[in-house]
Order: C-alpha cells, then sequence, then structure tokens
C-alpha cells in the first residue's frame, strides 16, 4: 500500500514570491519557512533519506534546516509520508 503524500504548503509558496514584487529569497520568505516544520514518517523496517533515518514515528523538522535537495528527495520518496504544519501545531 502506498503511503500517502502530500506535498508541503511550503514547497507551493517557494515558488511563488510572498507579495506581488516581492523578490524570493527575501526575508519575508526567510520568516514562513522558520514557522513550518516538515513532518516525514517512513516504513516499518527504516529508510534513509537526506542523510537522515525516517522510522514508523514520525520526524519532525525545522524546514529551514533542509536544503531544496532534501525536500526534493523527501517529497519524492513513495516510501515516505511528508507533510508539513506550522511548528508551533
Amino acid at each position: 500500500m502506498a503511503a500517502r503524500r502530500n506535498k508541503p504548503e511550503a514547497e507551493q509558496a517557494a515558488s511563488k514570491p510572498a507579495q506581488a514584487g516581492a523578490k524570493t529569497g527575501a526575508p519575508a520568505d526567510q520568516a514562513v519557512a522558520d514557522d513550518l516544520v516538515v513532518e516525514v514518517t517512513g516504513p516499518k523496517k527504516g529508510r534513509w533519506r537526506a542523510g537522515r533515518h525516517f522510522t514508523p514515528e514520525p520526524t519532525v523538522i525545522p524546514l529551514a534546516d533542509l536544503s531544496e535537495d532534501d525536500k526534493a528527495a523527501l517529497i519524492a520518496d513513495p516510501r515516505l509520508s511528508v507533510t508539513t504544519r506550522p511548528a508551533n501545531e
């Protein structure tokens, strides 16, 4: 059975400026990343991806700690369930 896949909202937001005329990478973009975490759940036997080990126990990672390559690898892996949520939830 395939894991549930959700594209993190931050990934969607990262492709668009925070406001019309805003530059990507501006402080407003960093504030959004600082307020979000990525929650990753792996398979029963575990799975290594982006230099981290994921198990059935959810792993919470601050979005700002992940590179673009790390985010892409996590999202693309069909054996991982990846969600994004506010850090304070």
